[in-house]
């Protein structure tokens, strides 16, 4: 396996962005389904969001209202 930087996979492969294959929270589950990912992305610190040709700015997003109940069940490191 080759091992590279973000600089020279671009320039090999022209893909534009790298992504993270395993979206979880340490102890949840890993996200399975656009419902999942909205829930991932308004209880974490994540800014954006990026689901088929949408994105998602967190500032734009109605608030989450189980947003201390989840950073109770799931403590940051």
């Amino acid at each position: 396996m080759k091992i590279m930087g973000i600089s020279a996979f671009y320039h090999d492969s022209a893909a534009a962005l790298i992504d993270n294959t395993s979206l979880n929270v340490k102890g949840d589950r890993i996200v399975c389904s656009p419902e999942d990912a909205s829930q991932c992305f308004m209880l974490t610190e994540m800014d954006y969001l990026a689901m088929g040709n949408l994105l998602f700015e967190k500032s734009k997003q109605p608030s989450w209202s189980d947003q201390d109940l989840w950073r109770e069940e799931f403590r940051q490191d």
